[in-house]
């Protein structure tokens, strides 16, 4: 398999998600569950310190790869 290949579990996930969300887009819902999620999301975020890594997901994990390089430059 290659690098990029899932699993069949992955596959159904995803095939199960697409369902979902067109259910939720063919019942006029998709937007509203999608504002929810985003809302959850960034209550859940606040309430972290700083310095914890889901606090900023992509910051951290930029940071994680620049420190990668520093390290290899050292």
């Amino acid at each position: 398999m290659g690098e990029h290949s899932i699993g069949a579990r992955q596959r159904a996930v995803i095939a199960a998600q697409r369902g979902v969300t067109s259910t939720l887009k063919y019942l006029g819902q998709r937007e509203r569950v999608l504002e929810w999620r985003l809302a959850r999301a960034r209550a859940a975020r606040s309430g972290l310190a700083a310095d914890d890594p889901r606090a900023r997901p992509a910051l951290f994990e930029l940071d994680r790869q620049l420190n990668e390089i520093i390290d290899k430059d050292e």
